[in-house]
């Protein structure tokens, strides 16, 4: 309910897209503005099986940096979980060092695609590892949040939404409009101008 309040709330110019992740990682929705689509997919996971962290980021920062993507939209994943990395190399029951690392090794690759990642732990010590999830958000620039429940999780969401409304940004250009028809059609850019946007 929380990860489908928060797809509600965005717009047209938005794109989301769903990977789930147990034994391994699968992309359960393409990226696009269908958010009902994406909705949909939330509402067909079923929690079962290990937890492959590591192929779950790799998944998706695959699909942010796809064909797909707008290129100009900022790149951010939310990580969810209530479990340990114990995949691809793991037993898929406790947590496996390797899988920690390769979870890691995955977080630093996305950041080299401008990728934020924030992630929320889902339960209490032992049951994830904070650590970790801590050191996926810093490394990425994005943030880490603790759920002991549930009920915590839509104030989270909440939360992160409100977060990824500073990173927006605006850009254009300057023109030319030689034959003062008040059209950029055809117009050449003038470079080297600066547009100070006030109030």
């Amino acid at each position: 309910n929380a990860a489908n309040n928060f797809v509600g709330l965005m717009g047209a110019g938005d794109q989301s897209a769903l990977v789930s992740y147990a034994n391994s990682a699968s992309l359960d929705k393409l990226l696009s503005n269908n958010h009902a689509a994406t909705q949909t997919a939330i509402n067909n996971l079923i929690a079962s099986g290990a937890t492959d962290i590591g192929d779950a980021i790799k998944l998706g920062a695959t699909e942010l940096v796809s064909a797909r993507a707008n290129p100009q939209a900022n790149k951010v994943m939310i990580l969810l979980t209530d479990g340990l990395a114990n995949k691809p190399s793991g037993p898929g029951y406790g947590e496996y060092a390797a899988d920690v690392a390769y979870a890691l090794a995955r977080a630093a690759d996305a950041a080299t695609s401008s990728i934020k990642i924030f992630t929320i732990g889902l339960g209490n010590d032992g049951e994830i590892n904070e650590t970790m999830l801590q050191t996926i958000a810093t490394t990425t620039g994005g943030q880490y949040y603790h759920a002991p429940s549930q009920n915590d999780l839509q104030a989270i969401y909440n939360s992160i939404a409100t977060r990824l409304c500073r990173y927006g940004s605006i850009s254009g250009c300057k023109y030319s409009d030689a034959n003062q028809d008040g059209f950029i059609a055809g117009e050449e850019k003038i470079a080297g101008w600066e547009i100070e946007l006030k109030n």
